[in-house]
């Protein structure tokens, strides 16, 4: 429990960070008449930010709103930025992160360098909740980079403080200790007594870390005293959470109860997620601490349940998304100039041959037009090498968030078999099964497209082979042998295309497979698929008691079952029809017109 206290308590001291965002801010200039509708809806947003974070998002969706119906670049992106700092500070990081990248994509096209910078702070600020330092320090050293070049010395501090604390995290107070002496310097220089206390605040934390147990007491009972605390709440609850600390190594414990138990009202009042979950965390210890087990276990499965709405699996891995296709959509962009360079270079070099040509009279001058040209085939020859870099690296990218989708569906269909294992009503257990199957069905598309050449292509025949084969292995009955003949034409489909066919296709089959052969021994089951005439037909035919006897096994079968249902809504997504027969047992025949999908670009929105 002390390993998990101390991770908690290291990323506690740049909570309050985002709301420098706002104060330091530079405001554009104030004329038109969509900044004076604006300004009172921003006053709200810096006014409600820590206070009333929910109050807060709902001001910034309307200034957002407001931007964009008026065809303001500028101010929508402002909107983007506002609605993404109110969704951090309500802990909902992912949410946050893609609002960011909105704002960064509209700041990058104006040219805007300031703005540009803060939204690089502000990824990282919702990154680093991720718990892994390596992967957010490059976030914050790129909005140092832009801050130090516009001259903003207040964010410089700020950022350096926010590495800081990084730094820690990876096991270096030391460091982060210096990082922050030189914001504190920084600060005292600006005559700021706002971000000076802030910072104190920040390294009380660090000195404790570092072993200063009364530095670090001082400096976190000055700034609870000092009436600037009220201004930063969440900072206010990050700092009595160092206090408690403080006062556990000081051996007070009913002190530091009482700290924290303060830190963790004032969160729950304010709906401060990330603090809710490390005064929990911090108040659970010293609970144990002072033998008091009944509410120690009480707060720590609080904890565990408030950790599991701020921190999941699940955000992290679609703050990783979101981050990799904006990753995807900037190297497009940069393959796009290099291209566009690559085109000008060779049109220059068609130029310099002609003028070569012209100057063959001189020695001397053909001599120097012949290098001209040698250092520009260097030029494209290089310009080539790193196109082809760039778009191996951009289907890496592609081919790892395939490689997330397939792991997800294969946990999902895992943990419906887990359940059906405990499950004794036989219509869960059904309903879990036909479930399982088709999260299955889903995953094995991804398998086959994870494996082929093209990032968005899939392998018809192996595909069809391996969905029959693992439905075959997913509902055996003894006693019967049932016969899968596949006749599949070599043909590759889009994955948007093969996803809803095979949901088809693995329902049909699975119908097939339970109520085609009762009290039979053996059966068989034709699946054809390939083109006629540009038409892509699925024919899926069963030599068993037919569709009315099928009906009498299973009422929703072919009605108003979910199976049934899906099927309808699938074809009316492929723009496909349906021709059911009963021809020696029963013959269902797909057309689908549509099957080629229109392109797709990767570059973000």
């Amino acid at each position: 429990m002390a390993a998990l206290l101390l991770a908690f308590s290291i990323v506690a001291t740049a909570a309050a960070l985002p709301g420098r965002v706002l104060a330091q801010a530079p405001d554009p200039p104030a004329s038109s008449a969509l900044e004076r509708l604006l300004d009172p809806l921003e006053d709200s947003i810096r006014a409600s930010l820590f206070a009333d974070p929910r109050r807060a998002l709902a001001h910034a969706e309307a200034f957002r709103a407001r931007a964009v119906r008026a065809g303001d670049p500028f101010h929508a992106a402002r909107g983007e930025n506002f609605v993404g700092m109110a969704l951090y500070v309500l802990g909902e990081a992912p949410d946050a992160v893609e609002a960011y990248l909105r704002a960064l994509e509209g700041f990058e096209r104006l040219g805007d360098a300031w703005f540009t910078a803060m939204m690089h702070n502000n990824i990282g600020a919702a990154y680093a909740l991720r718990r892994k330092p390596e992967e957010t320090l490059p976030w914050y050293e790129e909005a140092l980079e832009g801050f130090r070049a516009v001259g903003d010395t207040a964010w410089v501090a700020n950022l350096l403080n926010n590495m800081a604390v990084q730094v820690i995290s990876a096991g270096d107070p030391a460091r982060a200790r210096d990082l922050q002496e030189e914001a504190l310097a920084i600060h005292r220089a600006r005559g700021d007594e706002a971000s000076v206390l802030l910072m104190e605040g920040n390294l009380a934390s660090t000195y404790l870390e570092l072993g200063d147990v009364d530095r670090a007491f001082a400096l976190a009972r000055g700034f609870v005293a000092h009436e600037l605390a009220a201004s930063d709440l969440s900072h206010l609850a990050n700092v009595l959470m160092t206090l408690g600390r403080a006062h556990v190594l000081r051996d007070e414990p009913l002190d530091a109860r009482s700290a924290v138990e303060t830190a963790l009202a004032l969160a729950r009042d304010r709906d401060l997620r990330e603090q809710q979950v490390n005064a929990t965390a911090l108040l659970a210890d010293i609970q144990a601490a002072q033998g008091d087990y009944p509410a120690a276990l009480a707060t720590f499965r609080a904890f565990h349940a408030l950790y599991d709405t701020l921190y999941s699996r699940e955000k992290d891995e679609r703050i990783t998304e979101l981050l990799t296709r904006y990753d995807v959509a900037r190297k497009d962009a940069a393959i796009g100039l290099l291209e566009a360079e690559n085109a000008l270079a060779t049109r220059n070099l068609w130029l310099v041959g002609l003028v070569a040509l012209l100057l063959l009279v001189g020695t001397g001058a053909t001599l120097l037009l012949w290098k001209i040209r040698l250092r520009t085939v260097r030029a494209l020859e290089e310009k080539n090498r790193t196109i082809e870099g760039m778009l191996d690296e951009k289907e890496h990218l592609v081919r790892e968030i395939h490689h997330r989708v397939k792991n997800n569906l294969q946990m999902i269909s895992s943990l419906l078999h887990l359940q059906a294992r405990h499950v004794t009503e036989p219509g869960a257990m059904a309903a879990l099964a036909e479930g399982g199957s088709r999260v299955r069905s889903m995953a094995i598309i991804h398998h086959h497209l994870q494996a082929d050449d093209t990032a968005s292509q899939v392998d018809v025949p192996g595909y069809v082979e391996s969905l029959c084969e693992t439905i075959l292995a997913s509902y055996p009955r003894p006693g019967l042998d049932v016969q899968m003949v596949r006749e599949v034409e070599n043909i590759r489909l889009d994955v948007s295309v093969m996803a809803p066919l095979g949901l088809i296709l693995n329902e049909l089959l699975t119908n097939a497979i339970k109520y085609a052969f009762p009290d039979r021994d053996e059966g068989r089951i034709l699946v054809r698929l390939g083109l006629e005439d540009e038409v892509l037909v699925l024919v899926v035919h069963d030599n068993g008691v037919g569709l009315a006897a099928e009906a009498l096994a299973d009422p929703g079968l072919h009605g108003g079952g979910f199976g049934t249902r899906m099927i309808q809504a699938f074809l009316a997504k492929l723009e496909a029809v349906q021709d059911v027969q009963v021809v020696d047992g029963t013959r269902v025949t797909l057309r689908v017109r549509a099957w080629r999908p229109p392109t797709v670009s990767l570059r973000s929105a």
